[in-house]
């Protein structure tokens, strides 16, 4: 620009004042690991099933939790995509009858909150993405890294009662859960 210095592109020397302008982008952080690539949920009543077995106290609730790390410094979302949608939750399926019980699956995040009511994030629920209800979304309450949090996939109550209502089924679906940090 004719001065005796060339600072390059973006920089402007006036009466002894150098004005340099900047462009940033800000890319977060984000990145989920699980232990394994591709988990298997076995549902089982909390404790095992002996309580069904030798003294005939039929569970009222199935689950498996799974752990997983958190590594995030934005926003994001999560929900499920299902093999097959029961009341906009994910279901599964009695292999040899053809009926189908929805199961819940909720997200415990540490350190993070739900960003529609400010609550802190455990046991959120999540939904099916045809349900076409919004996912929810979570935001760090700080920067986090590897910090430790769970799924819970579930069967409750009538769902429950239905699968023991069929000895010997074999109960199966697909759940696809999605984290979303471009929501």
């Amino acid at each position: 620009s004719g001065a005796d210095f060339d600072l390059g592109d973006g920089v402007t020397l006036t009466d002894n004042q150098v004005e340099v302008n900047f462009t940033l982008t800000v890319d977060h952080d984000f990145q989920v690991y699980f232990p394994e690539a591709a988990p298997k949920v076995s549902l089982a009543p909390v404790g095992g099933w002996t309580q069904w077995t030798e003294r005939g106290v039929r569970p009222t609730r199935l689950q498996q939790e799974f752990p997983f790390l958190l590594t995030s410094s934005g926003e994001f979302s999560v929900k499920m995509r299902c093999g097959q949608e029961v009341e906009g939750r994910c279901g599964i399926e009695d292999q040899s009858a053809g009926t189908v019980v929805p199961i819940d699956v909720d997200v415990t995040l540490p350190g993070m909150s739900e960003l529609r009511s400010g609550a802190s994030a455990r046991n959120s629920p999540l939904v099916s993405e045809q349900s076409g209800v919004e996912a929810p979304r979570f935001a760090p309450e700080t920067y986090i890294i590897n910090r430790g949090a769970r799924l819970r996939f579930s069967a409750n109550g009538t769902s429950v009662s239905q699968m023991l209502d069929a000895p010997g089924s074999y109960w199966q679906g697909d759940v696809t859960v999605i984290f979303d940090s471009n929501p």
